[in-house]
């Protein structure tokens, strides 16, 4: 029978005659009371070889081996990480990890300073958009007068016509708008549109069959009684006509009407008449 590594309390009390016997004290069988209570055979070591408690061994073996699994992973984990930098790292994320409660009050009050500042922008961005677009409408307003006063007021000038820009043009300018339109090469001009006023936004048909034309407007309007004294070939005289070119005050005026830009005509025609602006020299 093979000895025992170890004898509880009961089995060493139940042996302790056996062991006792001269001829298994002569072998050198001998067991020692352990700290557990247990009962040790005792083995002098020989050439490295003892005997141990494999238990602690064996859960020192299996720590060991769970923590090289777990180092194994971490350094998986890592990749290319190098072991020599994992402090300065570990390091570092303590800092930040400290920084997280003021980096998310720092992002709170920058959305909040962000919404804010959007607000202000769009309302900013609108009150100009109605700044601009009160300023086209105004500017609008502006160059159609310009170019309606313009054509007319030099149309009514011509020797066939000589119409009295005072009394016509507000009429001329009742019937008519500026229109922005784009020619076959894209681009951009604006031309001066007969209304018809019985069709809101729709243009009157001239002579040709297309689009009447200021021109053909005023001739028009020549032809009707109830405009004929605004034309100086009905026996009326134009208002602020005058006798002779030589009696009209020319300072801030060219010498010759060819040199006349369009303000300048309608300025000089509705202080003197179109009868004076004919008089003057080409």
């Amino acid at each position: 029978m093979a000895l025992q590594a170890y004898l509880t309390e009961q089995e060493y009390q139940q042996q302790q005659q056996a062991l006792g016997q001269e001829p298994v004290k002569a072998a050198g069988v001998e067991y020692a009371r352990a700290d557990d209570g247990n009962y040790r055979l005792v083995v002098t070591p020989r050439e490295g070889f003892a005997l141990e408690d494999v238990k602690g061994l064996r859960a020192t073996v299996e720590r060991t081996r769970e923590e090289r699994d777990g180092a194994l992973r971490t350094i998986k984990a890592f990749g290319d990480l190098k072991p020599e930098d994992v402090p300065g790292l570990r390091d570092k994320a303590t800092r930040f990890d400290g920084l997280d409660g003021k980096v998310r009050d720092a992002k709170a009050q920058f959305e909040e300073w962000k919404a804010e500042h959007e607000r202000n922008l769009t309302e900013q961005h609108q009150a100009q958009l109605k700044e601009r677009d009160a300023a086209i409408v105004e500017l609008r307003a502006e160059l159609d007068t310009h170019l309606i006063v313009g054509q007319a007021t030099q149309l009514l000038a011509a020797p066939d016509v000589k119409g009295n820009p005072d009394l016509l043009l507000p009429v001329i300018r009742n019937q008519t708008e500026v229109r922005e339109e784009q020619d076959q090469e894209g681009r951009r001009f604006w031309r001066v549109a007969v209304l018809n006023p019985a069709k809101p936004g729709r243009e009157r048909i001239g002579k040709t069959g297309g689009p009447m034309t200021l021109e053909e407007l005023i001739h028009e309007l020549r032809a009707e009684k109830r405009y004929a004294g605004a034309f100086e070939g009905s026996g009326a005289s134009g208002a602020g006509t005058t006798g002779a070119a030589g009696a009209v005050d020319m300072r801030g005026y060219p010498a010759k009407r060819s040199e006349f830009t369009t303000s300048q005509k309608v300025k000089f025609v509705q202080e003197h008449g179109s009868d004076a602006f004919l008089k003057l020299p080409v």
